[in-house]
């Protein structure tokens, strides 16, 4: 059953490996803007007034939020605040200055917890990577040290899938004010206005697919030593 049993968390691992890369790689991952044109209170140099989310420079439609980077491609900590902008910048100057849309518009508490899932992937990317190398060698040698390394790197992963997934639930479902400098001020749920792509549903899937490796690990018989199992036998025989 060890064999079996290490192929098995060998799959799984490599599925998760591709997850962690595709989410990284992806600029909406996370979510993706409405079609809608909703629009959102904002307090505009202490006036206020509601606009529709994709007017705001730099959230045109089909914009998105990933991992590691928007759809704009920058990276969370990537740009400057809108106090320098207006409403009246144009999307090219949007562009060369290179601003991911919370750092746009103050958005700190979205950025934090967007980082918290980054690094979460990030680490479960590299667990997983390990994984799917422990356990070739446990399919190649059943060594109980395969079957040991394997358990614990499926722990691990359990316990960063599972930040990512209340980070990522934190992130879509929660809201925060967005304010930079005095200019605007507006209070974002992502839930309202972008729909929720792929990114959080995997997390979930990652951390149930965690659970069942480390059972499938224990009841598999590969954290056992083969030797003494093979060698169980001839005692018992021998004594007879």
């Amino acid at each position: 059953m060890g064999k079996i049993g290490h192929t098995i968390v060998g799959v799984l691992s490599i599925v998760a490996v591709v997850f962690c890369a595709c989410a990284l790689t992806d600029g909406r991952s996370i979510v993706t803007l409405r079609t809608d044109h909703k629009e959102i209170p904002v307090t505009l140099s202490g006036a206020g007034t509601n606009l529709p989310i994709q007017g705001l420079p730099g959230i045109g439609y089909p914009y998105g939020i990933g991992v590691y980077q928007d759809s704009n491609g920058r990276k969370w900590e990537d740009g400057s605040g809108f106090a320098e902008l207006s409403l009246d910048t144009t999307q090219t100057e949007l562009t060369r200055r290179s601003s991911h849309v919370t750092n746009l518009y103050g958005c700190d508490d979205h950025q934090k917890r967007g980082q918290l899932v980054l690094a979460c992937v990030f680490i479960c990317l590299i667990v997983s990577s390990a994984a799917v190398i422990a356990s070739l060698r446990g399919v190649a040698t059943e060594s109980r040290g395969a079957g040991i390394a394997s358990l614990v790197f499926q722990i691990l992963n359990f316990i960063f899938f599972l930040i990512g997934m209340a980070g990522g639930a934190s992130l879509f479902n929660e809201e925060f004010e967005c304010k930079s400098g005095d200019v605007i001020v507006f209070d974002l749920k992502l839930a309202d206005y972008f729909d929720l792509n792929y990114a959080l549903p995997f997390l979930v899937i990652g951390v149930v697919a965690s659970i069942i490796n480390i059972i499938v690990i224990v009841a598999s018989g590969s954290l056992s030593d083969p030797e003494k199992s093979k060698g169980a036998p001839d005692d018992s025989s021998s004594d007879s």
